[in-house]
């Protein structure tokens, strides 16, 4: 095998592999935040720049967790569903950000096993999972013949 269809090989490897992390996370997230809803919205609720749009923040998070978890599933939408994770992930890294510098109340509305990391510590996964979509947008290569779809 040349070098160049190797590296082109672990390149794809790599990008199936961050698609299943992400994966696993935004379906993780969404059901975790599904399965205790009541919790999830009053949290959003409570939050000092959600509170007048808990109620659609509430269910639009989770569909959007789920739409991108689809994104990534297929190669046909892969690309897109990275740079949706990307952008998704900068969003609530934002949102973390601001509420820790400025927010005098830091609610707690993520669900699983994320509701037990602090703050600080949730910042860092996110820009954890900030970089790891980036780098699967950068690696990306449309044009090579791979499974259609992938089974995490």
């Amino acid at each position: 095998m040349k070098r160049s269809a190797r590296k082109t090989d672990s390149r794809e490897t790599l990008v199936q592999i961050i698609s299943c992390l992400l994966i696993l996370l935004f379906v993780y997230a969404a059901s975790s935040k599904l399965l205790d809803y009541t919790k999830f919205s009053v949290e959003l609720g409570k939050s000092p720049l959600l509170t007048a749009f808990a109620g659609y923040v509430a269910w639009s998070i989770p569909v959007i967790e789920i739409g991108i978890a689809l994104l990534l599933t297929f190669k046909r939408s892969r690309l897109a569903g990275l740079y949706a994770s990307f952008t998704i992930m900068i969003l609530f890294t934002v949102y973390i950000t601001y509420i820790l510098l400025f927010s005098p109340y830091v609610p707690c509305s993520c669900g699983g096993v994320l509701q037990h990391l602090n703050w600080r510590t949730h910042l860092l996964f996110n820009i954890f999972f900030v970089l790891l979509s980036a780098l699967g947008v950068m690696i990306y290569q449309p044009g090579r013949k791979t499974a259609k779809w992938i089974p995490c």
